[in-house]
């Protein structure tokens, strides 16, 4: 099985969950503020410019109702 490039995995990570922080109309300071972490970082994530943990990943997506599996099927 092929591997996923680390930047484009970053990149679409960082589109996913800004799309669904539109979608729930909050700003970054909000979500950022849920999972305990500086919007600065939580930007940068957005933009697909720093590596994010799983379990922050999974924190980020409950707070924003998504699915880390459909987005996860959707990298193949």
């Amino acid at each position: 099985m092929p591997t996923i490039e680390k930047e484009k995995i970053l990149k679409e990570f960082g589109a996913f969950i800004r799309e669904g922080r539109l979608k729930k109309g909050l700003s970054q300071e909000d979500v950022a503020t849920q999972v305990d972490i500086k919007r600065t970082y939580y930007t940068l994530i957005e933009e697909g410019q720093r590596q994010v943990y799983f379990a922050l990943a999974l924190n980020i997506c409950n707070v924003l109702d998504l699915d880390i599996g459909k987005f996860m099927k959707q990298l193949k």
